[in-house]
């Protein structure tokens, strides 16, 4: 019940065990596996979580829950799934947001995400990113490889703060970038 770091990455499990729900202190919890599918709703009751890294190959939805997740500080997800709910935007806490899936869009919500300084979005189906991009002034490191991508919009020059960019191993063989100053 007092327990506030859990670890359960590389254990074979489908789904969030349903235990979990009743530690109430947890703060940090881990949990990839390639076997996992599900993540319940209730994940969103463990409120006083600042860190989150769920994923396997097989998991194919994020439940709008996790908006709930208020202190989160760091959320790494990994899975199948091809977007994100809206009701991320809702972390205003979140520093950290890292995500290795085919994700076809991103939310606008995560411009409301004023704190976050570093941003990883990998293997998506992305191939331009939106231009409020530029809005999230607090990023330093911008991840954005292994992708589709092959436009970055001229706003991402207004991340002043940008002292890291990564685009290696995408998949695509164009990339127009000449249109942007950082």
């Amino acid at each position: 019940e007092n327990l506030q770091t859990l670890d359960l990455n590389g254990a074979r499990l489908t789904a969030v065990p349903d235990w979990v729900r009743k530690l109430p202190e947890l703060q940090n919890f881990r949990l990839v596996s390639d076997r996992l599918t599900i993540v319940p709703d209730w994940i969103g009751e463990l409120t006083r979580l600042t860190d989150l890294m769920l994923g396997g190959p097989g998991l194919d939805d994020v439940p709008s829950s996790i908006g709930n997740l208020i202190n989160l500080l760091g959320l790494d997800l990994l899975g199948a799934f091809t977007r994100l709910p809206s009701s991320i935007g809702r972390l205003a806490e979140l520093q950290a947001l890292s995500v290795d899936a085919p994700l076809e869009a991103l939310p606008g919500e995560l411009r409301e995400l004023a704190k976050l300084t570093r941003l990883s979005i990998v293997n998506s189906e992305i191939t331009t990113l939106p231009g409020w991009l530029g809005e999230l002034g607090a990023v330093t490191e911008l991840n954005l490889g292994h992708g589709q991508l092959t436009d970055i919009p001229p706003e991402i020059g207004q991340l002043t703060r940008l002292s890291v960019l990564r685009l290696a191993d995408r998949k695509s063989t164009r990339l127009n970038s000449s249109h942007i100053t950082i």
